[in-house]
């Protein structure tokens, strides 16, 4: 190759490199300059966000207390009088449980705290922490607020140093209630909810936020933070977390071309240092390089002349487009971009082309070979040669077209459920709240219908999780179509929908859509080759009638549905004041069963059995008893249920046994009975159970007989038997109890060896009268002897029906002809009485 002078590499390399290096820094610097842009919007855009979010919880917490406050029981029993046990009832544990609500107080006309509640249980004032910040200032304003209807005021509070939200509303009667209020002010109900480490992860998991905390001062300049100012005005601190930063996330990404331009250029500049001579191809090789660089990078580098015509696009929009880069030469730049969504950023654009002056963050597209419209962020800035004379435009376009898409979703996601494409909760309450306001406008109605699916769990465990799916997807098209434009149907659980019905001329059109709702969920629904059947149970709440709150319009929806399910399901129950009150009454009984346990308040009856061949007292059955000691004795028909439907019957049970064990372990050999539950064998851990109360009382597992229901089999056979089969392994004997009331009695019978059979007390009351009483006492003791097994017979209460049992053979008889259910000091008594035997018949 022929060698260039000295002076024509002067005149020709020096500046052609001084331009590509201009051009590179330019490049950077729009790189640069986008990412920080890109960065400081995402920031502001989440301190906006996370603002407007601390500003929508302070207003639930301040509704729920308004809605508490406007009540005429709280004016009864926490403004004319101090009912701390009604408070228990209805604000310390419900609020705690309902909204996570840690504190709860109630302030008198005189600023004293008449009661307090900390995480559902009542504390006493000096025990809580202080309260500082403002909030005798919250509470002036709220009794200001409410003076001519009621309202709530809320803030930023302190509690022991941590950060909290206080909502203070005056407690003030009802328009129906009838109350003469004495004078001075009154009383005030406090809410305080902290902003603690579940809340702030709450916030910082639905927008994508990272290492949201407190903090006394922000972090560094790159993290967000936003002000916390209590009610006096002091700031407490500051609220800190790591935005989405999609700058430094591009420059990340094209991190690795960048590098490789900068010593591309750094080679070529030594190149031209040391070669002078080879100015010529050296330049050639630079522009070679130059597109390579721009072909490598994620955008689309690209140049016009001073027409606006295109001189340069690289090669990744034949990636991206389809279209060859050599074919969009000398086209006019408009033929790339087109104008977005944005009219006022496409205007900026047009302008700046025109008054050819830089411009970035524009949003546009492109259509590409197949007509798929693709969003580009352009940007671009006037390129004029050393003389300042205009050349054209030079500049980058990203396409973000899977950016937009995702976020999209996300948002999307956020406000619906992923299975059905439904509003969800969140977009639920936001449609819920706008119904109140409107029935509130326009004086109308509206309802709230809970539809649940009844035994969708058993879908799921027959035909697959993948088939449940598809079921919820067909009921919801089929509720979809049962509805107007106007009502909302929305997916809040796994088989659980919301319907809210506006514009109710009466309760008739609501009756409608749910005997409508009821029937298309009857109809059988084409899962692949299955055809399933379920039906549907509706819970039905009110506007206004039966609450003015979104929470409490659906947990009333909820109890409605409740009762649906517990009359017989596939119906539907429109809610019921005294529905709540008996929801309450349930949970207060609860509560004192936990409470009971605790003091003891359980104890032991045992009831005789007898042995018929022998005459004397064979064992007896242990049967709980409750002493409450304000309601007396509970019936253990009262106390079980519920203790089965939250789990304590597994606590209960163990105690039982235990206590049982020790009761009887002195008295002699005779049996000992006590009672399973089949919620203890679902949970299973029996073996275990029966294993350590043995060890720690020393009770000789030969005397111990557990019976069961034959429920337990149907419900869980494989577990139950493999259950029961390590307790006989132990010594102890298994009795089937209430023997005939079900439909697969003789087959469990066959598949588990069991020690006795007990004829249910239905049977042996039917003795001497008409029916098939007698007939099937012999049948089962037939059955007994064939299999080896001992026969009892329950609620023997005549010498006729002992007569009747003794002479079929049955081995065993309990019931009050011999014996009512006794504590254990009369047991002993008894037990001594009748040692050589009971009177003969």
């Amino acid at each position: 190759m022929e060698k260039i002078s000295p002076r024509l590499g002067r005149r020709i390399i020096a500046p052609t490199a001084a331009l590509m290096a201009t051009s590179l820094v330019v490049l950077l610097g729009l790189m640069a300059i986008n990412a920080g842009t890109e960065d400081e919007t995402a920031r502001r855009q989440s301190i906006n966000t996370v603002e407007q979010t601390l500003q929508l919880r302070e207003t639930q917490v301040g509704r729920v207390a308004k809605d508490y406050a406007w009540w005429n029981d709280t004016v009864r029993y926490l403004h004319l009088e101090i009912d701390p046990d009604w408070a228990d009832l209805n604000f310390a544990g419900y609020i705690f449980e309902t909204h996570n609500y840690q504190y709860t107080l109630v302030v008198d006309g005189s600023d004293q705290t008449t009661y307090a509640a900390f995480e559902g249980e009542r504390a006493e004032t000096a025990e809580l922490p202080s309260i500082t910040g403002g909030l005798e200032h919250l509470i002036v304003a709220a009794r200001r607020a409410s003076e001519l209807e009621p309202d709530y005021q809320t803030g930023l509070v302190l509690v022991g140093g941590e950060v909290a939200v206080a909502a203070a509303s005056a407690i003030t009667p009802e328009e129906t209630g009838d109350f003469v209020l004495p004078p001075g002010p009154r009383s005030v109900l406090v809410f305080v909810k902290l902003l603690d480490a579940a809340m702030l992860g709450d916030i910082a998991e639905r927008f994508r936020l990272t290492g949201m905390h407190i903090a006394d001062i922000a972090d560094d300049d790159a993290v967000a933070s936003l002000p916390l100012t209590t009610v006096d005005g002091a700031e407490v601190g500051r609220l800190a977390w790591q935005p989405h930063r999609p700058g430094r996330q591009f420059i990340r990404s094209i991190a690795p071309s960048l590098v490789l331009a900068l010593v591309v250029i750094g080679g070529f500049s030594g190149v031209v240092i040391r070669q002078a001579g080879q100015a010529a191809q050296a330049f050639e090789d630079s522009q070679a390089r130059f597109r390579d660089v721009a072909d490598a990078s994620s955008d689309w580098i690209w140049e016009t002349d001073q027409t606006l015509h295109l001189a340069f696009v690289s090669e990744r929009v034949a990636e991206i487009i389809g279209i060859p880069a050599s074919s969009m030469t000398g086209r006019p730049l408009d033929q790339l971009f087109h104008q977005g969504d944005s009219e006022i950023q496409w205007a900026h654009y047009s302008r700046a082309l025109a008054e050819r002056l830089p411009f970035r963050n524009i949003l546009a597209v492109c259509d590409d070979a197949d007509g798929v419209r693709h969003s580009l962020r352009i940007a671009g800035k006037p390129v004029v040669d050393p003389a300042g004379a205009f050349q054209g435009f030079r500049g980058t376009a990203t396409d973000i077209t899977r950016e937009l898409e995702a976020e999209r979703r996300a948002q999307f996601l956020s406000r619906h459920d992923a299975l059905t494409g439904l509003p969800n909760r969140n977009m639920l309450g936001e449609r819920l709240d706008e119904t109140i306001a409107q029935v509130a406008r326009r004086r109308e109605m509206a309802a709230v219908l809970c539809v649940d699916l009844d035994r969708f769990k058993d879908v799921n465990d027959t035909l697959g999780h993948g088939a449940g799916d598809a079921l919820i997807r067909q009921v919801a098209e089929r509720l979809e179509a049962c509805l107007r434009e106007t009502d909302t149907l929305a997916r809040v659980g796994g088989d659980e929908f919301v319907v809210i019905q506006t514009a109710v001329q009466d309760v008739a059109a609501v009756e409608l859509l749910a005997r409508r709702i009821l029937s298309v969920v009857e109809m059988p629904f084409d899962i692949g080759v299955e055809r399933v059947l379920v039906t549907a149970s509706i819970g039905i709440a009110m506007l206004p009638g039966d609450g003015s709150i979104s929470g409490r319009l659906l947990q009333n929806a909820d109890i409605a549905l409740d009762r649906a399910k517990s009359e017989g399901r596939s119906t539907f129950r429109f809610f019921e004041r005294d529905m709540d009150a008996r929801l309450q009454a349930r949970k207060a009984l609860e509560r004192d069963l936990r409470l009971a346990l605790v003091r003891q308040e359980l104890e032991l009856f045992y009831q005789p059995k007898i042995d018929l061949k022998r005459g004397r007292i064979g064992g007896v059955e242990a049967l709980v008893r409750w002493n409450h000691p304000e309601r007396g004795m509970v019936s253990p028909a009262e106390f079980i249920g519920v203790a089965e439907e939250t789990g304590l019957i597994v606590e209960l049970g163990a105690w039982v046994l235990r206590r049982a064990c020790t009761d009887i372990r002195a008295h002699g050999d005779i049996e000992l009975a006590v009672n399973l539950s089949p919620v203890q064998l679902k949970r299973g851990g029996i073996a275990e159970m029966v294993a350590d109360t043995i060890a720690e009382t020393g009770f000789d597992p030969a005397r111990l007989e557990l019976e069961i229901t034959e429920s337990v089999m149907i419900e869980g056979a494989e577990a139950a038997i493999a259950e029961l089969r390590h307790v006989k392994d132990m010594g102890a004997r298994i009795a089937m109890d209430d023997f005939g009331t079900g439909y697969s009695s003789l087959s469990y019978l066959n598949r588990f060896p069991f020690d006795k059979i007990k004829i249910d007390r239905s049977f042996v009351m039917d003795l001497g009268k008409r029916g098939n009483g007698a007939a099937i006492v012999k049948a089962v003791v037939g059955i007994g002897e064939s299999l080896g097994m001992t026969i009892c017979a329950e609620g023997v209460e005549t010498i006729e029906q002992r007569h009747f049992l003794e002479q079929a053979g049955c081995h065993e008889a309990q019931g009050y002809y011999f014996a009512r259910p006794m504590p254990l000091a009369q047991l002993t008594g008894f037990l001594a009485e009748h040692a050589t035997g009971l009177a003969p018949a």
